[in-house]
């Protein structure tokens, strides 16, 4: 079981910073590739994931075990649904919708326009993703202390 705590911990950081310089470059041209572009994705993804490590903070600490698997699995089943969703409905069928409409038109600070794009396109999923590092320590903290737990009544301690 460790063993796969940290794949999923591999993969899950992986993900993470793959996606940030992949989007950042999705997005670039379509808004001319200034730097400021680049340095607006990158205060997204950041920002994104302060707020993955906010949520799984109040998760942890406002609910249980049981309450807090309801929660995140309705947040694991949204993104993954709207990824669908944008595939079969997107004029490009890509799961990522970089939609160009959104960019900002003729703007000379393109911040809003960016974070608003990006927003529609990967929060949810970058989001989830970015979650991950935190509440996965958590969950093998529960598993261990319910397996401990019998161990310990059996030595009569």
């Amino acid at each position: 079981m460790p063993l796969l705590f940290a794949l999923t911990m591999f993969v899950s950081a992986s993900l993470l910073f793959m996606i940030q310089p992949m989007i950042g470059k999705m997005t670039a041209p379509l808004l001319g590739g200034t730097p400021a572009v680049w340095n607006t994705c990158m205060v997204f993804f950041q920002a994104l994931l302060l707020g993955g490590y906010y949520y799984a903070h109040k998760i942890t600490s406002a609910f249980g075990s049981h309450r807090q698997t309801a929660i995140h699995t309705a947040l694991l089943i949204l993104p993954a649904a709207v990824m669908v969703l944008a595939a079969v409905f997107s004029e490009t069928h890509l799961p990522i919708p970089i939609l160009p409409s959104l960019s900002p038109q003729g703007s000379d600070y393109p911040f809003f326009g960016v974070i608003v794009m990006l927003a529609v396109a990967i929060s949810m999923p970058f989001f989830v993703i970015s979650t991950s590092a935190p509440l996965l320590p958590m969950v093998q903290l529960y598993r261990s202390s319910v397996v401990a737990r019998p161990l310990l009544s059996v030595r009569g301690e």
